[in-house]
């Protein structure tokens, strides 16, 4: 074993609340997110020299493309909780099991997954209420990135394996090779060759297949994974373990989805739609440059807590909540200040249509209140996912998300007229509400005693 591979196989000592082991296991999760947001808005970009249909389009596929996932990132949910947990206590054999378990039922899911999207791709873009034109250029869009979202699916439980070791270098390098292959053949194909949508789709599953395989290299030579009891052989137990975690993870992920393409019918019922939708899709992906480093501190937190508490640790698991939670106010807090003073310029960025700038202007000023709130509910969620905890995750998203965003923002913006400006409170609104309810359920301490 190589020096650096000794490093990274050491007695973890990530179980821990102190300040230096939180830097340590956050800032390449952050670089990380961050080269992901900026993937996001570079293709936004890209998608905005073909036109409004085309930025419509890559907006919505990526929210479909987290719908489809949402199985799969059950899986990795699970696998998180269970590897951090015996990784925490040093049991690496179960450990390693736990993980291989995790890539066989993610693979096994995506595998069932992907024709039924092939198939039901025109279906998904009428549910979510876009208009006609981003119908027909969609559909085909879609399915042309399917062929990638394999490679993804066993990429996302990885990451998961990853994370729970605490490599947040590997994450980062596996981040850096996926996005330059991803944005240079959308660049390359899309942009320089004239290819439109179909460059963008060669190059992100180019993209998703460069970042596996380099996820894989680093898994295969993990000391959970050498020393993983049981082999490849699946085994209905663990699948029933890493579903129980999960599966309440799919659930919020389907519900957020779910109001999500609600919350897009009621922008296509405003008018001029095409703009509207375009516009919330530049603010989402904006905005992500903000939540995205929350993200990564999410990561954290969860990673943190699940060690702790194998390590028989709960008041270091809190510890280093609170800690990570404050990280993210501040980040958060900083771009809300950027976004409210910034938000004409940003906007300017993405686009040159008037009116899809004057809505993003608009959008990012509104959700600038929210985004403390933001990172509060993100961190709390990762921690309590961490501790094998997704069912108070999914019950916030549930009541908040669909019970509270959806209908208000039906309210303010079609019945009250507010139009746009109603729809971007309605979000501002839920989220504050979110943030605080989260909050409220981490401090009665429940998750202290969660079994995996």
């Amino acid at each position: 074993m190589t020096l650096p591979e000794a490093r990274a196989e050491a007695v973890p000592d990530t179980a821990s609340a102190s300040w230096q082991v939180i830097w340590r296991l956050s800032w390449p999760l952050v670089l990380t997110m961050l080269a992901n947001a900026a993937v996001g808005l570079l293709e936004t970009w890209i998608a905005g020299h073909f036109g409004s249909v085309e930025q419509a389009v890559v907006g919505l596929t990526m929210q479909l493309v987290l719908l489809i996932n949402a199985t799969v990132t059950a899986v990795a949910i699970g696998a998180q909780a269970l590897v951090s947990r015996y990784v925490g206590a040093g049991d690496w054999a179960e450990a390693g099991r736990a993980a291989r378990q995790a890539v066989l039922l993610g693979l096994t899911m995506s595998l069932c997954m992907l024709p039924v999207v092939w198939l039901a791709a025109p279906w998904l873009f009428a549910v979510l209420g876009a208009p006609e034109a981003v119908q027909r250029a969609g559909a085909p869009y879609l399915r042309s990135l399917v062929v990638g979202l394999l490679p993804m699916d066993v990429m996302i439980v990885l990451h998961a394996v990853l994370r729970a070791r605490g490599l947040s270098m590997g994450l980062l390098g596996t981040a850096v090779v996926e996005n330059l292959v991803w944005m240079g053949g959308s660049l390359g194909l899309g942009l320089g060759l004239g290819l439109g949508l179909k460059g963008l789709a060669v190059g992100f599953v180019a993209g998703k297949v460069s970042g596996l395989a380099v996820a894989w290299g680093i898994f295969s030579r993990m000391r959970l994974y050498r020393e993983a009891a049981g082999g490849w052989h699946p085994t209905r137990e663990w699948f029933r373990r890493l579903l129980r975690i999960g599966f309440p993870a799919a659930l919020q992920m389907l519900m957020r989805n779910v109001g999500m393409m609600a919350f897009f019918s009621i922008l296509g019922m405003l008018p001029g739609p095409t703009a509207v939708v375009a516009a919330f899709s530049i603010g989402m992906r904006v905005e992500a440059v903000a939540f995205l480093p929350c993200f990564a501190l999410n990561i954290a937190a969860a990673t943190l807590v699940g060690q702790n508490l194998g390590a028989g640790r709960p008041d270091e698991a809190e510890r280093a909540t609170w800690r990570v939670a404050a990280v993210g106010i501040a980040i958060m807090t900083g771009f809300a200040l950027v976004f409210w003073l910034g938000a004409d310029a940003l906007a300017a960025r993405f686009t040159a249509d008037p009116l899809v700038r004057s809505h993003v202007a608009d959008y990012l000023r509104v959700a600038a209140l929210s985004e403390p709130f933001l990172a509060l509910a993100m961190v709390l969620n990762g921690a309590l996912q961490g501790a094998g905890d997704a069912r108070a995750p999914m019950w916030s998203v549930f009541f908040f998300q669909l019970l509270l965003r959806v209908p208000l923002g039906f309210v303010l913006a079609l019945l009250l007229g507010w139009g746009t400006a109603g729809a971007w409170w309605a979000m501002t609104v839920s989220m504050v509400a979110q943030g605080v309810g989260i909050t409220w359920y981490f401090r009665l301490g429940r998750w202290r005693h969660q079994a995996v």
